[in-house]
């Protein structure tokens, strides 16, 4: 995903159909945090590729191997690709410190599921999907969601937009 580049063709995708990067909002979600994302070197190689690293991104970690800063990553990129730093609304989570909540493969949870979405609006559109930044934090609708996610309950459109209808309130 990340060193492959997904936020980069996201972006890049966005912009051939005359979309602004600065005008999107955006949120990176729960991921494997720095505390956890013990790679090897070959690894951070990969990432040393994409223009947006800085070495302020890995560091070493208490067996001395690198840990990596993903989300620090995906903001890097997202910063050069022209997305607005006031527009972020990234809740950063590890999924291995709370994963009795979170999907974790790395933990060794093969049976969970993620979900996301994206959301393209047009100018005219009247609906009432802004999703306020600062109400980008787990609530028990939320946290409901994740827990139906884990159990392999995928969200059905209608509890995503009754979701976003619960957040927006």
């Amino acid at each position: 995903g990340a060193v492959a580049g997904i936020l980069r063709e996201g972006v890049a995708a966005f912009r051939s159909c005359g979309g602004d990067p600065a005008d999107l909002t955006w949120a990176l979600g729960p991921a494997i945090q720095k505390c956890h994302f013990e790679v090897g070197p070959e690894v951070v190689d990969a990432f040393r590729r994409d223009p947006a690293w800085h070495e302020g991104l890995a560091e070493p970690g208490p067996r001395g191997r690198p840990h990596v800063d993903l989300h620090g990553f995906l903001r890097a990129q997202a910063l050069d690709l022209g997305m607005d730093p006031a527009r972020d609304g990234s809740v950063a989570r590890c999924t291995l410190c709370e994963r009795e909540l979170l999907y974790s493969f790395r933990g060794g949870d093969l049976e969970g599921r993620q979900w996301g979405w994206v959301r393209i609006a047009t100018p005219d559109d009247d609906s009432d999907w802004a999703l306020p930044l600062d109400r980008l934090v787990p609530n028990p609708v939320t946290l409901g969601a994740m827990q139906d996610a884990r159990q392999g309950n995928l969200p059905s459109f209608d509890t995503i937009e009754a979701l976003l209808t619960d957040l927006n309130s």
